[in-house]
């Protein structure tokens, strides 16, 4: 595996849970042994190497790990090892109200639907790249280097580090503030019409990122999530890659009209998806978005 050198926070202890789908033994094993020869301080989850269907354990083996992982007091953070499916399923189970340390879990594609169902709980989370990303094998330079720079940045946000994104701007003329939620497009839109759907804050931002979807079904996905929104939910929509979904202008005027009928802005050019560019940002926070930027506030 590459030799990436993470910044690996020296003071404090991640938990490594799979909360959704099954792990490559091979690149978990590569992950593991190059955490223990940079010494990081980590706890890895009981039921990791699991399997039931294409899940990393069956929901009672995976709640166990998120719950000790949660509860523990020596944990610092909770870091999914991947995506894929089945996250949503915990949702249910999980024992929410039993929480005394609220600590962020990183994440992002199927972990899409635990971040934003954690923030309604009031719990904290990071959307950024799973840690198993770090040891996917035959990659270029360049893609490498863009990976390391994703995986530091969730280190840099948990060192207190909080980003500016670049943006460019599609449909958007004065500045707004507000939440910043969202995720995969697919995942959200899955969720709709169950207690675990999205709920936006009034005014929120909403990153948008998908994978392997081809327009029309990007099109129904992003259909289905606005219209079960509750109007002005949403003032603006920042969009991420979208990873072999085709053309990426496409993608941009179909989201575009959709958009202009629900008054809500529309930017381009996150750094944020399923290909190794993928920056960590702080999942519920306040941010204010321009034509240039999108500025997370950090709170005092």
């Amino acid at each position: 595996m590459p030799d990436f050198g993470i910044d690996w926070p020296d003071a404090t202890h991640i938990g490594l849970v799979a909360p959704s789908g099954t792990l490559s033994p091979a690149r978990l094993d590569r992950c593991v042994k190059a955490l223990e020869e940079r010494h990081c301080n980590f706890w890895l989850g009981e039921h990791v190497r699991q399997k039931h269907r294409a899940m990393a354990g069956t929901v009672t083996e995976r709640l166990s790990d998120l719950h000790h992982a949660y509860k523990s007091p020596d944990i610092d953070a909770l870091w999914a090892l991947r995506g894929g499916y089945g996250c949503a399923q915990l949702l249910e189970s999980f024992d929410w109200k039993e929480l005394s340390h609220a600590k962020p879990l990183i994440g992002y594609s199927d972990l899409t639907a635990w971040l934003e169902y954690a923030r309604r709980q009031g719990l904290p989370g990071i959307h950024g790249p799973v840690l198993t990303e770090w040891a996917i094998e035959g990659e270029t330079s360049a893609e490498q280097i863009e990976r390391q720079r994703s995986l530091n940045s969730v280190t840099a946000l948990l060192a207190g580090t909080w980003p500016v994104f670049d943006v460019t701007p599609v449909s958007i003329d004065t500045p707004v503030e507000g939440a910043v939620i969202g995720g995969n497009l697919t995942v959200l839109a899955s969720l709709c019409g169950t207690p675990y759907a999205p709920s936006p804050p009034p005014g929120a931002i909403l990153i948008l990122e998908d994978v392997g979807e081809p327009l029309y079904r990007l099109e129904r996905s992003l259909c289905q999530l606005l219209e079960s929104l509750p109007k002005g939910s949403v003032s603006a929509v920042g969009l991420g890659e979208f990873i072999g979904c085709g053309e990426t202008d496409a993608i941009i005027a179909m989201t575009q009209e959709h958009l202009d009928a629900h008054d809500i802005k529309l930017v381009a050019g996150l750094p944020v998806g399923h290909g190794p560019r993928n920056l960590a940002w702080p999942y519920g926070e306040r941010a204010i978005l321009d034509r240039v930027s999108l500025r997370f506030l950090k709170a005092h």
